[in-house]
């Protein structure tokens, strides 16, 4: 996996299952309240269970195959180690729910709704026509391949992540994604997929003969893209991986919209595409026999390599609108440049990497938000064990942007020394929701620790940087931009603080075996 997939994850994962509400929900209409975890129910017609806050449930449901039967778990209550026994109806989940040995339905209309959090373990067999739908705040796990079949649906607004492959099997199996979905493996539909969000694999995307799919946001992968199918693109199509291939398949229809944009390694048209957009490839790029590209439409296609005026190999139809430029290389920020404005407004920050730097004495905490809509502040917490956090204290946000911006925040008082530490990054909106970044790990230690000495401290003339081995200075504001930069020699360097406006900065001084950084005020 590249780097910058892995990067993508990172900001994906940042916002999975932790968009918390404030607000519980408890179930209404309920006809079984007085719960206690291991009873066995067995639903009729209209009836209703429902599985109170506190309460872990692990016993019997028998369902008796009625579609209008339900379960609802409400904030706070958790199902775990309990058995659905021909339950045809629906289950609501505002809490936890865990199915270790995977879920079954066995009657048409069946239907999961998941505000909460909820993993399904092993197979899931849709026997019926099911419908799955994470809504809200919904978080939700596959620990295996899952594969829609029997007409059944998958519709996700928040966070759903495949750890295998997924497939939608025929033309009646749709999937809609409006949030984020991460699949471990691939991708491959011969059913109806709309995506308005991120929809991310680490392998390949594949649409089958017969399959649709409508692209309003990004499609995101470490593999191949190929259409056999039907397939319209009006956002991102990005293949990260060295080598990555996009292709249209003989018989294969691919519209590309206005807004449409693709990138990747190696470009393969044996079918038709049309459209508008651009395309920005860096390899070998082929329109073979039989091969239609943009006819009657004006589009735009860049290449990195040569040859400069056209195709590395133009064996098909090409239309006259379409237009060759070279380019130097690919870009990197596509991937947040369509999305919908419901997806804005689900995830207010973007997080990317987090890192946290040991140094003399301290610990340096570094995060990147690529966006930020309605964000307050941050709240930077510390564990000794990853599990229990504690709060350090908090960063204000410097407001909306839609930029890359980098926050740091120094721990002046870390851990004892040798012992590992554990950071993350809350982010809390204007409203109060909030949501987490990932974790990093520091392991804080003294060892080959250089010297940095800066003074006078606050300086309103001339600094004076003093430093006990070669390495590079840099100047920093605490919201991460760099202001200077310099490679210097070890003893005494002076730098006129009439380079800086009056304010706080960081001096972060690096070498090759550690790092060390040291808070500045110049005065006005």
């Amino acid at each position: 996996m590249n780097r910058f997939f892995t990067l993508i994850l990172l900001f994906a994962l940042s916002f999975i299952g932790l968009n918390v509400s404030l607000h519980a929900q408890s179930c209404s209409g309920c006809t079984y309240t007085s719960v206690t975890g291991t009873e066995s129910y067995n639903l009729s017609s209209n009836q209703r269970v429902c599985i109170p806050s506190g309460v872990t449930f692990s016993g019997n449901i028998n369902g008796g195959n009625f579609s209008n039967t339900s379960v609802c778990v409400s904030s706070g209550g958790r199902i775990q180690g309990a058995n659905f026994n021909n339950f045809g109806g629906t289950l609501t989940n505002y809490g936890r729910v865990t199915f270790s040995n995977g879920f079954n339905f066995v009657a048409n209309g069946q239907t999961i709704q998941n505000y909460g959090r909820m993993t399904i373990s092993n197979s899931i067999n849709f026997n019926a026509k099911g419908n799955i739908q994470n809504l809200g705040t919904g978080h939700l796990v596959f620990t295996s391949n899952l594969t829609l079949s029997n007409g059944s649906t998958l519709i996700n607004e928040d966070s759903v992540i495949v750890q295998g492959n997924f497939n939608a099997n025929s033309n009646s199996e749709r999937f809609e994604n409006q949030g984020f979905t991460i699949i471990s493996g691939s991708y491959a539909s011969s059913g109806a997929t709309v995506n308005t969000g991120f929809l991310i694999a680490s392998n390949e995307i594949n649409v089958n003969s017969g399959g649709t799919l409508t692209n309003e946001c990004s499609l995101i992968m470490d593999g191949n893209f190929n259409n056999s199918g039907t397939a319209t693109n009006n956002g991102n199509i990005l293949l990260l991986v060295s080598g990555g291939r996009f292709q249209n398949n003989s018989g294969a229809i691919f519209n590309n919209g206005q807004a449409g944009h693709i990138q990747g390694t190696q470009f393969v048209n044996n079918g038709d595409i049309r459209g508008y957009g651009s395309f920005r490839f860096t390899g070998d790029t082929r329109n073979n026999g039989g091969g239609k590209l943009g006819q009657n439409f004006q589009m735009s296609f860049h290449d990195t390599g040569l040859p400069a005026g056209g195709l590395d190999f133009q064996g098909g139809s090409l239309g006259s609108g379409v237009v060759f430029q070279v380019v130097s290389a690919l870009l990197r920020d596509d991937v947040k440049s369509t999305c919908s404005s419901n997806l804005r407004q689900a995830f207010p920050v973007e997080f990317g990497e987090i890192e946290a730097l040991s140094e003399y004495q301290t610990v340096r905490v570094n995060w990147i938000v690529y966006s930020e809509i309605q964000n307050d502040y941050f709240v930077v917490e510390r564990s000794s064990d990853g599990s229990i956090f504690e709060v350090l204290g908090n960063v204000p946000s410097i407001g909306g942007h839609q930029q890359k911006v980098t926050y740091t925040f120094v721990d002046e008082a870390p851990l004892r020394v040798g012992s590992r530490s554990y950071y993350r990054i809350r982010q809390v909106d204007i409203d109060g929701h909030f949501s987490y970044s990932a974790v990093a790990e520091a392991r804080h230690t003294v060892s080959f620790t250089p010297e940095l000495r800066v003074y006078p401290n606050p300086a309103q003339s001339d600094v004076q940087i003093g430093i006990s081995e070669a390495g590079s200075i840099e100047i920093l504001t605490p919201q991460g931009q760099r202001v200077y930069h310099e490679d210097m020699e070890a003893g005494q360097h002076s730098l006129s603080s009439g380079l800086l406006l009056p304010g706080l900065y960081l001096v972060h001084f690096r070498t090759a075996r550690q790092s060390v950084t040291r808070t500045l005020v110049v005065r006005p």
